[in-house]
């Protein structure tokens, strides 16, 4: 969307995220946040953002970067660091319930927009898959344990679909999961995975 309104796109983001990006025709280039600012500090920016709404995650080298970058407008999502003078700017980030609404704000405050605007996030998926019956994913692990489905909640909703030829569901949990003809173990075992499955399904049931 950025792109879209004519802005080029600088990236810093964690290593293990890099390949995501590297192949992307939206961004200019891509740096490791482990290897600090060197490699596009000496730049000027319209505008420098800072995504990560988290209190300590890679601060010190997210400090250095504000501390050094040459912009004008310096946004910070969180809540925990816009009181400190590397920000001149503030985006409600967590305000926002959903990630079309969380990106749409950091666009509207960026492009300095009168209207709210929305950004559909965008899954790396390989391939785009039309099943012939309608998917269902059901991710049962949140971030924090409070928000991670028991054992018994599983079996609950296997019982649910496990007899309704509707819907082929797709259920991810440390627990078991009675499988049927309807319902199968999603064995994914990296970020590309659940994003493949997420981008080839209708709905998703998540607690976080």
């Amino acid at each position: 969307a950025l792109v879209e309104h004519g802005k080029r796109v600088t990236l810093v983001t964690h290593p293990d995220t890099m390949r995501f990006y590297e192949a992307s025709p939206y961004v200019d280039s891509v740096h490791s946040i482990q290897d600090g600012a060197e490699a596009f500090i000496g730049e000027s920016y319209e505008a420098a953002i800072d995504l990560n709404n988290v209190a300590l995650q890679y601060w010190k080298s997210r400090r250095e970067i504000f501390a050094r970058v040459r912009s004008a407008r310096r946004l910070s999502c969180s809540v925990y660091t816009r009181g400190t003078a590397l920000f001149n700017e503030y985006v409600p980030f967590a305000e926002q319930t959903h990630m079309s609404q969380r990106l749409g704000a950091c666009l509207t405050a960026i492009l300095k927009c009168a209207e709210p605007l929305r950004v559909a996030p965008f899954f790396p998926a390989r391939v785009r898959t039309n099943p012939t019956i309608p998917r269902i994913y059901v991710n049962t692990v949140g971030s924090e344990s409070d928000r991670c489905w028991s054992a018994e909640q599983v079996r609950a909703i296997c019982r649910i679909f496990e007899a309704d030829p509707r819907f082929d569901v797709w259920i991810y949990s440390p627990h078991a999961v009675p499988e049927s003809r309807t319902v199968h173990r999603a064995a994914t075992r990296s970020f590309e995975d659940a994003a493949q499955l997420a981008a080839s399904s209708q709905a998703i049931i998540s607690p976080d």
